[in-house]
């Protein structure tokens, strides 16, 4: 993906999904985030588009734990950038739990560990198939 879909990705994700934690963190992060998914061989970004712009979009991984990794290896000091003017300690436990949310999960053994992140689409775009 370009960096300006990943940008638009971040704007729909900021607007369609507003009350969760991970919006509060800001376009910079989220476009962090959807860079990695996209990249990522074992994770996902697929977009879909109308006139040359992005309307909506759906990620997920192969594995949740390994993704957080990869959101470390690959841009370790981009995303120490991105997060730190928007740390608290609120955010910080935030974070923490979601990082920690997929340990929680028992998922069995040979069952795997696949998530899917996030879906959203533009008001525009709901409803016109």
């Amino acid at each position: 993906h370009t960096n300006e879909e990943l940008r638009q990705v971040a704007q729909i994700h900021m607007t369609q999904l507003d009350l969760g934690f991970l919006s509060t963190l800001g376009e910079k992060t989220l476009i962090l985030m959807y860079q990695t998914i996209s990249k990522w061989e074992n994770s996902c970004l697929v977009t879909a588009h109308r006139d040359g712009k992005v309307v909506g979009f759906v990620s997920g991984t192969l594995n949740i734990n390994s993704l957080y990794k990869q959101f470390i290896l690959r841009d370790f000091f981009g995303w120490i950038g991105a997060l730190a003017p928007k740390l608290s300690p609120k955010n910080i436990w935030r974070i923490i739990e979601v990082v920690l949310y997929p340990s929680k999960q028992d998922s069995g053994p040979g069952i795997p560990k696949a998530e899917l992140l996030t879906l959203a689409v533009t008001d525009n775009a709901k409803g016109t198939g």
